[in-house]
């Protein structure tokens, strides 16, 4: 529970950072006789993408009637011994109103272990379930620099993303975005806070029901290099607990890394992005890196399409 009090406190301290972030103000008087009217304060501009930030989310949910088609590949390198996994994302999302939006997302994952302590060799490659996401743009930049959204994502699963053996397990992710505008079409910050607890039904070595929960803290910085390219940095900071209520903390990992986002028209983007692991702590083993929870290395390629 001391790893959740410190994420809390450093998404507060990012917040009020944030918050420090002056809007700037254009009062403007109507010509000739007429009674004066105060005219609306100019809005802050957008955050161009939500996926600008690589592994970290935006807020931007889009226009009401906005859909899209967008596929991610994840890959997970680095454990003792020779481990390769991943997983292929295919989403279709679509925005409802100005403050919802709704995303449905179909998972395939790939496994290829060699000699990984604890887990058996394998080679696979498999369907592995589907999730249903629901958006809300709490409140947009009408109401200052900051924009803020929150998201819930249940998922079903057919595979124990670690290891790669076969499982059924339930989950939901719990998320928090919040993003800004430090200086209009140049430079942008996000913030997210992701609870995700689940339980599964594992069939080996240990069959049986496991409930567990990871809770992820990040931030990153966004500078728009060009008018179709954005360069960013992000860290993260991801923890494994043991119970569904971040009972007992098996490990952390700190992730850090660059990111790129390409607006390749104005329909299609691509994000690349690459994270490895800077340090972390195992509850069971010593060293510098958690490598029993987390891998040494992640990686994200996203290509979107929006009509």
């Amino acid at each position: 529970m001391a790893y959740a009090r410190f994420a809390l406190a450093g998404l507060i301290l990012c917040l009020a950072a944030g918050l420090a972030v002056a809007d700037d103000e254009d009062d403007e008087e109507a010509p000739g006789p007429a009674p004066h009217v105060a005219a609306a304060e100019p809005r802050t501009p957008d955050v161009p993408s939500g996926s600008l930030f690589g592994f970290t989310s935006g807020t931007e949910i889009g226009e009401p009637g906005d859909r899209s088609f967008s596929t991610d590949l994840n890959a997970r390198l680095g454990k003792p011994g020779r481990y390769r996994a991943g997983s292929v994302e295919v989403q279709y999302s679509q925005v409802l109103t100005q403050q919802f939006a709704f995303a449905v997302t179909a998972f395939g994952a790939y496994h290829r272990l060699a000699g990984v302590p604890g887990a058996d060799d394998r080679n696979r490659i498999g369907f592995d379930g589907v999730s249903g996401e629901l958006l809300w743009e709490l409140f947009d930049r009408d109401y200052g620099p900051l924009s803020a959204t929150v998201a819930v994502e249940p998922r079903y699963q057919r595979f124990d993303a670690g290891p790669g053996t076969r499982a059924t397990a339930y989950s939901a992710e719990f998320k928090l975005y919040v993003d800004a505008v430090l200086v209009p079409d140049r430079l942008f910050a996000a913030v997210n806070l992701i609870y995700a607890p689940g339980i599964a039904r594992r069939e080996a070595p240990d069959p049986g029901h496991v409930a567990g929960s990871t809770l992820t803290l990040s931030a990153a910085l966004a500078y728009q290099a060009t008018s179709k390219l954005f360069l960013s940095g992000e860290m993260r900071l991801l923890g494994s607990f043991r119970g569904g209520f971040l009972n007992e903390r098996l490990g952390y990992a700190v992730f850090a890394g660059p990111a790129l986002f390409y607006k390749v028209s104005d329909t299609v983007a691509l994000s690349l992005a690459w994270t490895p692991q800077l340090f972390g702590r195992d509850k069971g083993s010593p060293g510098r890196l958690d490598l029993d929870n987390f891998e040494r290395q992640q990686f994200r390629a996203r290509l979107a399409y929006s009509f």
